[in-house]
């Protein structure tokens, strides 16, 4: 969401992000959202309702962006292998830029509404689908529940790599996921 000029809405929402990450929903409070978002606690209520509609927004925003990424990729006229490196590419981009979102995304899911949590699953139902069309053509030695466990496994180690916070320089920690990435993917045969 971060934008060289962002709305009060977005200050709002990345201030949540950030705090959520931090302290976790339930132990962050509007007014710490407002003071975090350059805001008083009661002015957050004139962009939301609730702390609640904030958190849904919030993932339900991830989830769709995470998911319009992937549609994009393969919307596109690339070979397996090559759609496969590009959506790896792509997730490792994300989980390394956003970490924040997803470690949200991750932990805070619990919290969600009803209505959230759904457009939550149908997302990630979604996002995996893509990913299967693509390593099912890949991985033909493997039966369709083999592959979504791949990809989910896969999946969770990439995820993993947003709580990971040291000195290690991005570039070189994602060079090293997408390499992981893929060889988990496509196993020990095509590394």
């Amino acid at each position: 969401m971060a934008d060289k000029q962002q709305t009060r809405r977005e200050l709002i929402l990345d201030a949540a992000i950030r705090l959520f990450r931090r302290s976790g929903y339930e132990a962050t409070g509007i007014d710490d959202i407002g003071a975090a978002a350059g805001i008083t606690g009661p002015g957050v209520y004139r962009h939301f309702s609730s702390k609640q509609e904030i958190l849904d927004e919030c993932v339900t925003y991830g989830a769709s962006e995470v998911l319009q990424h992937a549609d994009e990729i393969l919307s596109g006229d690339l070979a397996p292998r090559q759609a496969l490196d590009a959506l790896v590419s792509r997730l490792v981009d994300d989980v390394l830029s956003r970490p924040d979102m997803v470690t949200v995304l991750l932990r805070e899911r619990r919290h969600l509404s009803p209505a959230a949590k759904g457009a939550w699953t149908r997302a990630v139902n979604d996002y995996q689908s893509e990913w299967r069309s693509v390593l099912g053509a890949l991985r033909p030695d493997l039966d369709d529940d083999a592959v979504a466990a791949v990809i989910w496994m896969a999946l969770g180690m990439a995820l993993a790599a947003a709580q990971y916070d040291t000195g290690y320089p991005r570039d070189e920690l994602a060079a090293v996921l997408h390499d992981m990435l893929v060889g988990s993917l496509l196993g020990p045969s095509d590394r």
